[in-house]
């Protein structure tokens, strides 16, 4: 079986860059949200925060989840596409919930999106680990690809957030 990887996260959490800087390699093709078809492909991996509700069943040699305090998803969500918040809150409690199941899986990787965003020598040994060797750490460009938290998340958003993810918080930031 040729090599393949799937990293997924919550949407606003660094997928696009990840994806990017990954991609930089030689030996390996690794698009943001690809088509999700890993079989039969060679060095292939990617980065898609919209396979996370069914990437358990998907058959990768490794699975990554990037982790991304429920707050930052949050402020980026609100000032990407304010006019879509209602459906982001709607929607929250299922996606970290299906982030929860591949997280607690025995040989999931956990990324942390602090480091992956900040450090370079971090992304590099995340690259190792999911195969990707041929990539430098000096190469590693760690501008982001579409920052938008331009601001503060109103704060009656911030708590409700707050509230409905402190579970979530507590297990895994």
């Amino acid at each position: 079986m040729a090599p393949t990887f799937l990293v997924t996260a919550h949407g606003r959490s660094g997928t696009k860059w990840l994806a990017r800087e990954l991609n930089r390699s030689r030996k390996w093709t690794v698009p943001h949200e690809g088509d999700g078809i890993f079989e039969g492909r060679e060095n292939y991996g990617e980065v898609n925060s919209y396979l996370r509700h069914k990437a358990a069943t998907i058959k990768v040699d490794k699975l990554a989840v990037i982790v991304r305090h429920p707050i930052g998803i949050a402020r980026s969500a609100y000032f990407k596409k304010p006019d879509n918040w209602k459906r982001f809150l709607g929607n929250l409690q299922a996606d970290l919930k299906a982030l929860d199941k591949l997280l607690s899986m025995d040989d999931t990787i956990h990324i942390d999106f602090n480091e992956m965003t900040t450090s370079q020598g971090y992304t590099q040994a995340l690259a190792g680990k999911l195969g990707v060797t041929d990539l430098q750490r000096q190469s590693i460009d760690m501008e982001p690809t579409n920052s938008s938290s331009v601001g503060e998340l109103p704060l009656a958003y911030k708590q409700i957030v707050d509230y409905e993810t402190k579970w979530y918080r507590d297990k895994w930031c």
